[in-house]
């Protein structure tokens, strides 16, 4: 295993592969046929089954990318719609004449709420109850999400 290195296709890898299956030629022997360490060897058998871990899932893993997919889009939905509600929200607590420099606020004093945001919060438990789920969650009530 020294000096020249020797490259392999794919071909040649994947038959060196299923020759460690075979009990009757060892690891050792493939390593010295070949002219390979054998960390290669068993790098090259991992590859090999996990690739064919991969492919047996077929179906399986579609239907899990595309329900993830599902879920990123309408997490960035909601994440959205909060960010436009809070924009909206401090554009109207600024403009009430409510600009947090010289109030105190910063220094540690107590702060009301502004109805405004009182309404939306009220407007979200609102929801959320009519909906049958806990305020601040997502979901329509019919389970949890499969995360596996």
């Amino acid at each position: 295993m020294t000096g020249k290195r020797t490259r392999f296709t794919p071909d040649e890898k994947v038959r060196i592969v299923l020759q460690t299956f075979n009990l009757e030629t060892g690891v050792a022997e493939l390593c010295r046929q070949h002219n390979l360490a054998p960390r290669t060897i068993y790098a090259w058998k991992e590859r090999f089954l996990e690739g064919g871990r991969i492919s047996l899932e077929g179906a399986d893993a579609g239907r899990r990318e595309r329900r993830h997919g599902r879920e990123v889009s309408d997490l960035k939905r909601i994440i959205g719609e909060y960010a436009v509600a809070n924009a909206a929200l401090k554009k109207r607590w600024r403009g009430a004449g409510n600009e947090r420099g010289g109030d105190g606020a910063r220094r540690g004093r107590a702060q009301q709420v502004p109805p405004a945001v009182r309404g939306v919060q009220e407007g979200v438990v609102l929801q959320a109850e009519a909906e049958g789920r806990a305020p601040g969650s997502r979901g329509t009530g019919r389970g949890t999400a499969d995360c596996s």
